[in-house]
């Protein structure tokens, strides 16, 4: 109904729906529904459970000497007993049954096959929350399904029970779960918008991310400082300019994209970055970083690459309303001459979502990645609006010695810290710990 009212009045509909549309979806009913008022269609195909039960447990749902066949069967019908389903051909079918539905119903339905002549002692698979960090398998028989889908027991829907001598298969192809980071529930407190790549490899991985922001990412209140900044670009007035930050490497260039230029203009201009994933965002807009420090990623390191070169120079330097004044006092005790530049402001935030309240409260949130003093600073505030004592269970892992310092002064010390300043040294920096941890057990 509410499909027609909404296409009814011009709007384009979207109507999702889990698994594959036409697969236990009741797509045939809108579809008839939709057909009959003349409102036009498309349904796009999408992967039903079965099939992604079959890819992300290592079952084979077809064996070259075990099943030929796959069978996908609700256990729920709506207006039908069990006894309408033909459960003697089922328990004669020569390959692979999956139960769709069928948590509520286990005791019937498991009987309905063994007395039609299904044996008892049938392989068999549970999957819960199939292709989900916290996906869980029990391997059993038919006999024994539904003792394990009791009320009290922890396979509550969503659940599908693959029957066969394939269900017995598979136990060295469980990739998934053998992921390094499977099960885990990471917090990635950084800005939204930024490090979206780091949120994708730790999935990769087989975690879980909780994505809720400690602080939140603004351009200046006043554009002073990039108007004065773009005018001595425009006038060559500049021999280098420095970034301390992918955030700031991003403000930078928005406003300079927000005002007709791009980085054509910075020809000829050196650029200096405090670490490789600064580095890495030059690269994005077309820019390769002139000096970066070889191990020590810090304002102090690059000041100490550049005092021998830019006596005479004016350099820009690019800071955040956080930012110390390292750079500028280096730079000008080397001979440069030195303006400073806010690209943008870093603004906390300090109530946590529900979701990571929910997460901690229930001891599964685990770690915690933290890339910055600035970060380390709103996690330790976060953290203190959680209640049962959050803080003593999720680990922080830091991006570098500096952010460990951070960490360290504010009584929250890193169970781990990166070997350099890059992202994925990061996440192996975690894998590492998780792996000592686990190794220990």
């Amino acid at each position: 109904k509410r499909l027609i009212e909404l296409a009814s009045e011009g709007k384009q509909v979207v109507r999702l729906k889990g698994g594959d549309p036409a697969v236990f979806g009741r797509t045939a009913e809108e579809l008839t529904a939709l057909q009959e008022r003349g409102i036009a269609f498309e349904v796009v195909p999408g992967i039903t459970a079965a099939l992604a039960v079959a890819s992300y447990s290592g079952i084979p749902l077809t064996h070259r000497d075990h099943a030929s066949a796959v069978a996908l069967v609700t256990a729920q019908q709506q207006d039908q007993p069990p006894h309408d389903i033909d459960w003697r051909a089922l328990a004669q079918f020569p390959g692979t049954l999956v139960v769709y539905m069928g948590v509520t119903t286990a005791k019937k339905w498991t009987n309905q096959l063994i007395q039609a002549g299904k044996p008892g002692d049938t392989p068999a698979a549970i999957v819960r929350r199939c292709t989900w960090n916290d996906q869980r398998m029990i391997r059993c028989t038919l006999l024994e399904v539904a003792d394990h889908l009791t009320p009290a027991s922890k396979m509550r829907p969503p659940v599908l029970v693959v029957i066969g001598q394939a269900a017995s298969l598979g136990t060295q192809w469980n990739w998934f779960e053998r992921l390094p980071l499977f099960g885990n529930l990471v917090w990635w407190p950084g800005p939204v918008g930024r490090y979206e790549a780091l949120q994708e490899r730790l999935m990769e991985q087989g975690a879980q991310v909780i994505s809720q922001p400690v602080i939140e990412l603004q351009p200046p209140n006043e554009c002073e400082h990039l108007q004065v900044a773009l005018q001595k670009l425009l006038h060559r007035e500049l021999q280098g300019i420095t970034f301390s930050s992918r955030h700031g490497v991003s403000g930078f260039f928005d406003y300079l994209l927000s005002q007709g230029y791009d980085a054509r203009l910075l020809a000829g201009v050196k650029l200096a970055a405090v670490g490789p994933s600064v580095g890495e965002q030059l690269a994005i807009y077309g820019l390769r970083a002139d000096v970066i420090p070889d191990q020590q990623y810090s304002a102090a390191s690059l000041v100490e690459l550049l005092v021998k070169q830019v006596s005479g120079q004016h350099w820009l330097v690019t800071t955040t309303n956080r930012s110390g004044d390292t750079l500028e006092r280096g730079l000008l005790a080397a001979g440069a001459q030195v303006t400073t530049c806010l690209t943008y402001r870093s603004v906390p935030l300090e109530q946590p979502s529900q979701a990571l309240v929910t997460a901690a409260a229930s001891g599964n949130l685990r770690y915690v990645l933290v890339s910055s003093g600035a970060i380390a600073e709103g996690v330790t505030k976060m953290l203190r609006q959680i209640p049962n004592d959050a803080a003593a269970v999720v680990r922080p892992i830091a991006l570098g010695q500096q952010t460990a310092e951070a960490l360290q002064d504010l009584k929250l010390p890193a169970v781990a810290v990166s070997h350099s300043n890059s992202i994925q040294s990061l996440i192996d920096a975690l894998i590492r710990y998780h792996q000592s941890v686990n190794n220990n057990v």
